[in-house]
């Protein structure tokens, strides 16, 4: 069963964060993004220069973040900056794009990584949306 599962789960990566070249000039939004795999994405792209968005309902977490990779990549070029954005309500989805558009005038890539694990039974967004 062992060599079954190393012969699986044993490949070696072909393309890794070593070999991410630098991001300078590319923006990048990352919604969700104060933890888990999004905050290590956001720990990479940080590394190699990119303008990055974190998305977010939490204002406090996403300062959190930008303190943490200042203190952590002190000579980073990276632009980052951080807006609201709760994606159970589209009007506040609109202003939050809106409001990147203002900011920036490009976007690269856009990594929708928000979740809701699991809502309550019944409930609703905003906008009356299961």
């Amino acid at each position: 069963m062992s060599t079954l599962w190393k012969t699986i789960f044993s490949y070696k990566a072909t393309f890794t964060e070593r070999e991410l070249p630098d991001q300078s000039g590319k923006v990048f939004i990352v919604t969700g993004s104060s933890s888990g795999l999004r905050l290590e994405l956001i720990r990479i792209l940080y590394q190699r220069n990119a303008v990055i968005c974190i998305a977010v309902r939490s204002e406090t977490k996403a300062k959190d973040v930008k303190k943490e990779l200042r203190r952590a990549y002190p000579d980073s070029q990276c632009h980052l900056n951080h807006q609201y954005l709760d994606l159970s309500d589209l009007k506040i989805i609109k202003q939050s794009a809106q409001t990147f558009l203002q900011k920036e005038h490009r976007l690269d890539v856009l990594w929708n990584n928000a979740v809701v694990m699991v809502p309550p039974q019944g409930s609703k967004t905003a906008t009356s949306f299961n």
